[in-house]
């Protein structure tokens, strides 16, 4: 699979992942973020978006997160994963209904190599710049560990 990524053969990536979720193979999260990965790669979103939701339906992936109503949490999420969770819950959970401000929780870096957060600046760049239009959003940094 990441040798089809790494060649720009995200349409293979989507039949092995499928041909992987028939056999029943595990960890499919890992699966899933390398083919999300390689359509992201070819400049394919949707096509991410679409195998995000197949995840999603599945139970592979969890973005709600649990004690924070309306809080997209994108903890642990590779950039293309977190870039498709947003799109998919803007276009297929959201669309036009939103009664509230959405939280994107993207988490500061810690579990990075040098501390730096990925997500945020991908998300950021996905909302002011990818999206058509772009929406806007405040930065906020409030943080909370109980552990």
């Amino acid at each position: 699979m990441n040798a089809c990524r790494e060649a720009g053969e995200w349409r293979c990536c989507e039949l092995l992942l499928q041909r992987a979720r028939q056999r029943s193979i595990t960890p499919l999260v890992d699966l899933y973020a390398i083919a999300i990965g390689a359509c992201d790669d070819a400049g394919q979103p949707e096509d991410g978006v679409r195998l995000y939701e197949q995840g999603v339906e599945e139970g592979t992936f969890s973005h709600w997160h649990a004690e924070e109503p309306f809080s997209l949490d994108l903890h642990g999420f590779s950039q293309p994963c977190a870039a498709s969770a947003v799109r998919y819950v803007l276009q297929r959970e959201l669309a036009n209904y939103i009664p509230s401000d959405l939280k994107i929780i993207t988490g500061r870096g810690s579990h990075s190599a040098d501390g730096v957060s990925r997500l945020l600046p991908r998300i950021e760049k996905l909302l002011s710049k990818e999206l058509e239009p772009p929406l806007p959003y405040e930065h906020a940094s409030h943080l909370v560990c109980d552990e």
